[in-house]
């Protein structure tokens, strides 16, 4: 085959240059399955020769040619799909002269035309799209975690990989579970403790709460709308009460808006025991600043539960759970503009449930220790001595008696 090559257009500011392509040749496949079809019901030759067609470009039409090029200039814009950030390029607007056009296409047998065109730039740039997204910080939030733990340090990592980046366009609602996708093995995430009842357990994907608690914060001080968001059922140690936002996958979901009328871009990252989240957008007020509080509200006390324990000796006593109080909080909202707070509202209210204090109450009985065995009595002189194998022979003698002596009893060695 000998490929055809197609006209060529090239725009600059004062012409438009066509480069004439040339014609190529070959093998036109559907007509050649026509004639191998034939060839074989026909059955009258062993051989069949397939030609080489020749395929020309297309015809240089000047009306087709100004539908294709010529037009308005078009801005450059941006758009947002599945999360991601488009820029759609600035268009040159161009306008020609159809007759004079024709009769230098007709007249010119070179493969190189010059056409006398009429330009226009676009009034907004691809570079200016870029330079006006997300020029400012809306607000950031740091949380700490145990570096040392290594399957939860590398999810808290994986999921903070999966939203860094993400832009949402104004109306567009973020949703943790969607993004973050299924916490699988076969999709990196590691075993850790996660929370399942009100209980500590091993589980896929252990840490990622934390990583959802920190963009929640995140966004509301970024002043976004939430969506939904729900608290762990039992207290958390890397954010104030109040301020945590568990997820669960396929259930429990963490969802805000991009309440603002520009693009944000979320910015996330987890290194040396520090999971830091930003958004960038446009501030609608300059002036105004988002603050968050909290209020306890009820306090429940951990009970204590004691059990005995077969195998803990007794008058031992061993902690199976140190228990903890649970707490209900509510998280409020506060707006202030150049310095002054002019709205505090509630935004959330959250309760954590308590767990028991277990103690270990020790129920093996402990061996008595053995008596002692019995002494000579001190009054009693043993005289010894050695027969040939070796052996002592104890004799007792008489003792000599004290006449001045008191009359005293004997005391019992073994009382």
């Amino acid at each position: 085959d000998i490929p055809e090559v197609d006209n060529l257009f090239d725009i600059t500011d004062t012409e438009l240059i066509i480069t004439k392509g040339h014609s190529g040749r070959r093998i036109i496949i559907d007509h050649a399955k026509e004639l191998i079809k034939e060839s074989i019901l026909d059955a009258s030759s062993d051989t069949l020769s397939l030609s080489l067609e020749t395929v020309s470009p297309k015809e240089l039409n000047v009306d087709t040619i100004y539908d294709e090029i010529c037009g308005e200039p078009v801005n450059a814009s941006y758009k947002v799909e599945n999360q991601k950030l488009i820029i759609v390029e600035e268009k040159t607007g161009v306008t020609f002269d159809k007759q004079e056009a024709k009769k230098i296409i007709e007249s010119d047998p070179g493969d190189v035309i010059h056409i006398p065109i009429k330009a226009q730039k676009a009034e907004v740039t691809s570079e200016q799209v870029r330079a006006g997204l997300f020029p400012d910080l809306l607000a950031t939030y740091s949380t700490k975690y145990n570096a040392g733990d290594s399957n939860r340090s590398y999810n808290i990592a994986l999921a903070c990989k999966k939203i860094n980046g993400v832009v949402l366009g104004p109306g567009d609602i973020f949703s943790y579970n969607d993004t973050v996708g299924p916490r699988t093995a076969s999709r990196g995430f590691r075993t850790a403790n996660v929370y399942v009842g009100n209980k500590v357990e091993p589980g896929i994907g252990g840490g990622i709460c934390q990583v959802s608690s920190t963009l929640f914060n995140t966004a509301v001080l970024s002043d976004l709308n939430i969506v939904y968001r729900t608290n762990h059922s039992l207290t958390v140690s890397y954010v104030p009460l109040g301020r945590d936002a568990t997820v669960s996958d396929g259930s429990i979901d963490f969802k805000f808006e991009n309440s603002t009328g520009e693009p944000v871009k979320i910015v996330a990252s987890a290194s040396g025991g520090t999971n830091t989240i930003s958004i960038y957008g446009k501030k609608q007020n300059p002036n105004r600043t988002i603050s968050m509080t909290t209020e306890r509200t009820a306090t429940y006390p951990a009970k204590l539960v004691q059990k005995k324990d077969p195998e803990l000796p007794e008058g031992k006593t061993k902690v199976e759970q140190k228990g903890t109080d649970g707490y209900s909080y509510n998280t409020y909202k506060v707006t202030s503009e150049n310095g002054k707070v002019v709205k505090t509202e509630l935004l959330t209210k959250s309760t954590y449930v308590a767990t028991d204090r277990i103690e270990l109450i020790g129920a093996k009985p402990v061996a008595a220790d053995p008596e002692p065995e019995a002494s000579a009595k001190p009054d009693a002189q043993v005289s010894a001595t050695t027969s040939e194998n070796g052996s002592n022979d104890a004799k007792p003698t008489k003792a000599p008696v004290n006449t001045n002596a008191p009359d005293v009893k004997p005391i019992n060695p073994a009382a």
